[in-house]
């Protein structure tokens, strides 16, 4: 008997720690590379000049042997890199301390599909009429529509991990609103601000035939522009590089009459494409790579010379800043 009592007590001692959301900070999970579960990169046609395409994940639309290729070059752009640091952000550890985990069943229960994001994400909103009121430190009080809402299967591959890795990514980017869970746990919420703008094919004028090719190729070095800096930024402060800047992870605001570039927002910081830095690269060794990053994501898009990244014109304003 009492055996079978100290059995009983460990298995649920056990079971009660796995479950557990922490009242202080969990211990940080170690990242480990073959464990990681790689979107495969954008692949399918588009934008400048063809039809409206879905959000989505692109690798879905395109031939597998097509897939493969682009899915080896991905992969082989971070792993052949230098300065890019495989084994993980460093600076999750200090980012994830300050996160604590809330019951959001009630909060988040009037969520709804976010109508621009395909059917297979589960990326929610709120109603405009729903005042939602964060609980931890900042006490702040949102419209519904002000945010968006992902969830991640906590019985998913690495679903603990992906979830509190986003979640401390965007804590650090200042996008982070709250985080908890639904369902008994069973999902993971990451609470964001929603960002203004749309990809750059979801504007009609930008894959219009009325539009000049020259108006079209300025917007579209004005975002890489701002990209380029937006990331080294952050490779310079954070020590952390986002990588998957595939046109549906940029929300680009654009003046639709006039088609004057506005500003570009970062989505989708999730650990697959947010990876650390060794050390901080300098100006030149940075660009090159993400002009080989670039053009891998977006040239299945532009369909066209036109718009290809070279040392010559890409990231002219952060080697201003530099100079």
């Amino acid at each position: 008997m009492l055996f079978t009592a100290i059995c009983i007590r460990i298995v649920v001692g056990a079971c009660l720690c796995t479950a557990q959301i922490r009242a202080a900070p969990q211990a940080v999970i170690p990242l480990r590379r073959d464990a990681l579960d790689l979107q495969t990169p954008a692949t399918a046609a588009l934008v400048l000049n063809t039809n409206d395409l879905k959000a989505g994940h692109l690798e879905r639309r395109a031939p597998t042997e097509v897939v493969d290729d682009r899915t080896q070059e991905w992969r082989q752009q971070l792993e052949e890199t230098p300065w890019i640091d495989l084994e993980g952000w460093k600076g999750f550890d200090q980012q994830f301390k300050h996160i604590y985990f809330y019951d959001l069943s009630k909060k988040v229960a009037k969520m709804k599909r976010l109508p621009e994001v395909g059917e297979d994400k589960l990326i929610f909103t709120l109603p405009a009429d729903v005042r939602y009121s964060v609980e931890s430190r900042s006490g702040k009080t949102y419209e519904g529509d002000q945010l968006v809402l992902k969830l991640v299967s906590m019985g998913a591959r690495n679903g603990h991990w992906r979830f509190t890795h986003e979640a401390a990514a965007l804590a650090q980017v200042g996008q982070l609103v709250e985080a908890g869970f639904i369902d008994l746990r069973r999902y993971g919420v990451i609470v964001m601000l929603k960002q203004k703008g749309k990809p750059l094919h979801k504007y009609p004028k930008m894959i219009s035939a009325s539009i000049p090719l020259e108006s079209k190729i300025k917007v579209y070095f004005e975002v890489q522009d701002q990209a380029c800096i937006q990331i080294y930024d952050w490779v310079a402060q954070y020590k952390m590089l986002s990588s998957d800047i595939s046109p549906l992870n940029l929300l680009v605001e654009l003046d639709e009459e006039s088609v004057e570039f506005k500003f570009v927002h970062f989505v989708d910081l999730g650990p697959e494409g947010l990876v650390g830095v060794k050390y901080v690269p300098t100006i030149e060794e940075f660009i090159d790579w993400f002009i080989r990053r670039w053009n891998l994501l977006w040239d299945p898009y532009t369909q066209s010379p036109n718009f290809k990244l070279t040392v010559s014109n890409a990231c002219s304003k952060l080697r201003e800043e530099h100079s």
